[in-house]
């Protein structure tokens, strides 16, 4: 095996073990936002293609299904790479707790309707 297939098959490991990682609800640790906002920002242009074949195949029609897909695959993979710079931005920061005092309305049970 040469080296660039090598090197793709390590980068495929590390992107399928971080998967598992948020797969078990792992808690919003600087380290796990860094590598969050990162695997967003590598992986977002991926939904270009994504949407552009997922419209040409529930439309039917190629050309359509080509300029939709594309209008919403760019809008996908700009609100990812969004996303990822402001967990990599605000990866020293954790998540704050959230607190039953915070929300009062969603921390009763509720009540029957009469």
């Amino acid at each position: 095996m040469n080296k660039q297939t090598i090197a793709l098959f390590l980068i495929i490991i590390i992107f399928s073990m971080s998967s598992f990682v948020y797969a078990q609800g792992a808690d919003q640790k600087p380290g796990h936002k860094l590598e969050k906002g990162v695997i967003q920002l590598t992986t977002s242009i991926i939904d270009i293609p994504k949407a552009i074949y997922n419209e040409t195949t529930n439309r039917g029609n190629p050309i359509t299904g080509v300029a939709v897909g594309l209008l919403k695959g760019v809008g996908n993979a700009f609100s990812h790479i969004f996303s990822g710079l402001f967990n990599i931005v605000t990866c020293p920061f954790p998540k704050p707790e959230m607190d039953a005092e915070m929300f009062p309305e969603t921390s009763s049970p509720p009540q029957p309707v009469k």
